[in-house]
């Protein structure tokens, strides 16, 4: 899979790569609290797959649930040490818009970009539904209100003239439970952000025939032109049983995060051991497996933490 890079804002070009011995007195944290995702989704499994990487560098880490459009609120109010995040939340809650409405939240800093997450929306082929425009009216198993996936969603259904009202939403959940819905012909159609494949679809697909909605470039181009923190990309051919065609979606990216009062030296540490052991990492989950170096410092929105900003110019990152 090919990443779009997102712009940053450590301001000159990427350099090629080079080890740097951390300077005297940076000294690793001895523990961390993450502040991950529901149940069962990308985050939750990052998380989980982080904590002994982190543990046998010496640092006793820990995960506790969250969700994009609650994160950006807990971070900045420093509730743990570090937490997940998705750009297309992380630009409402910049800007006070969407599920942030008057509430502008500040004190969030980067970490790194580690993954981007597409879009996707699948309906029972049962139901008929062939395109985003056939979604008016249709049963819909949708994500909370305030989970990031929701928002994303939304705005894919906005640059299709359509909005939630039209929808008949039957069922409130997270992605497993809604995907149950969708096999229980309780509900048509159901949506979640995630790198691909999400498991729930994955497995739901073996069982029946399902349909994945792909958009046409213009819509897309609509989608990201509404938020800076979306990206246009794409779902390859054959990701899921009875998926033959490449879709055009668009997709939001997951980052690390931290508040502004973190020590730089933390900031410094976490980013450092995750490059250190980014094949570790990578074989966490699918959606890390194109994580590079180059792609860790481009995170958009927030500022970059001067710790993490100090370890990519040491290794030709500036």
């Amino acid at each position: 899979m090919t990443i779009q890079c997102f712009k940053y804002s450590i301001p000159a070009a990427l350099l090629a790569i080079g080890m740097a011995m951390p300077a005297s007195g940076q000294e690793k944290p001895t523990e961390l609290l993450i502040l991950s995702g529901s149940t069962g989704g990308s985050w939750s499994v990052y998380a989980a797959g982080m904590i002994p990487i982190f543990e046998s560098e010496g640092i006793s880490t820990s995960a506790i649930p969250g969700g994009g459009a609650s994160n950006p609120l807990r971070i900045a109010a420093a509730e743990t040490d570090i937490s997940f995040g998705q750009t297309s939340a992380n630009y409402d809650a910049q800007q006070g818009i969407g599920a942030f409405e008057g509430r502008e939240v500040s004190n969030v800093m980067n970490l790194a970009l580690i993954s981007a997450d597409h879009v996707h929306v699948v309906c029972s082929v049962e139901s008929g539904v062939q395109s985003w425009e056939d979604l008016e009216g249709v049963r819909f198993a949708a994500p909370a209100a305030g989970i990031a996936s929701w928002g994303n969603f939304l705005a894919g259904l906005n640059a299709h003239g359509l909005d939630e009202s039209d929808l008949n939403i039957v069922a409130r959940g997270d992605s497993g439970n809604n995907m149950d819905a969708v096999r229980d012909r309780q509900a048509d159609c159901t949506t979640h952000t995630s790198a691909y494949p999400v498991a729930n679809f994955a497995e739901v697909a073996y069982s029946m025939p399902l349909t994945f909605l792909g958009m046409t470039d213009e819509k897309v181009a609509e989608v990201v032109a509404s938020n800076p923190g979306m990206i246009a990309g794409s779902i390859p051919a054959g990701t899921y049983v009875g998926q033959e065609d490449e879709l055009t979606v668009y997709m939001a990216g997951s980052v690390l995060m931290t508040h502004g009062d973190l020590p730089e030296d933390v900031g410094y540490w976490v980013v450092r051991i995750l490059n250190e052991r980014l094949e570790d990492v990578r074989n966490i989950a699918s959606g890390l497996r194109p994580l590079t170096p180059e792609m860790m410092p481009q995170a958009p929105v927030w500022e970059m933490h001067p710790g993490a900003l100090r370890y990519y110019q040491e290794i030709g990152l500036r």
